[in-house]
């Protein structure tokens, strides 16, 4: 089982980030940059398709 979990996405299950640690404060300050980047090709794609 361990091999189609790998293939089919089913990766390890991690705790939600604490919104006050200073991790969340790192990805808050660069989440438009983060947005741009990887939401946008996936959109674009969509659109091609």
């Amino acid at each position: 089982m361990g091999v189609l979990r790998k293939v089919y996405g089913g990766g390890e299950e991690y705790a939600p980030l604490d919104p006050s640690s200073a991790a969340a404060a790192r990805i808050d300050a660069q989440r438009s940059a983060l947005e741009e980047e990887m939401a946008g090709p996936a959109r674009d794609g969509l659109a091609a398709a």
